[in-house]
């Protein structure tokens, strides 16, 4: 896909479509969708192009959970933006616990640092 900006997901659950490989086409050239071994990700040409492309995907869904009348989920959890040589990679992790006993909860803040990766 050569396309600046992308985000990317697993589809879930990740059996359904494991052994896929194509390529969407989206009726526009400015946004590009594929799925590759139960990964799906869509490619922008502009930043402004992200939340189309993000609907772009939520209908994708709603059709296939129409079409296999199975719930199918995609979170876009990664992206990244290519300008000039330079790869920048955002991951995106969440996690959720359901909780049956009392917990204590100890709070710590932790630094993050960024660094810059040039190819």
């Amino acid at each position: 896909m050569d396309k600046p900006f992308r985000l990317r997901g697993t589809i879930e659950p990740p059996w359904l479509y494991q052994d896929l490989d194509e390529d969407s086409v989206t009726g526009t050239t400015t946004i590009a969708m594929s799925i590759r071994q139960g990964v799906l990700e869509v490619g922008f040409d502009a930043e402004a192009d992200e939340p189309k492309a993000r609907d772009l995907v939520n209908n994708y869904v709603a059709a296939l959970n129409l079409l296999t009348e199975t719930k199918i989920r995609i979170e876009l959890n990664q992206s990244w933006r290519q300008t000039r040589g330079v790869i920048a990679i955002g991951i995106k992790a969440e996690d959720a616990i359901k909780l049956t006993e009392h917990v204590r909860v100890a709070l710590k803040r932790l630094a993050a640092s960024r660094q810059r990766v040039e190819i």
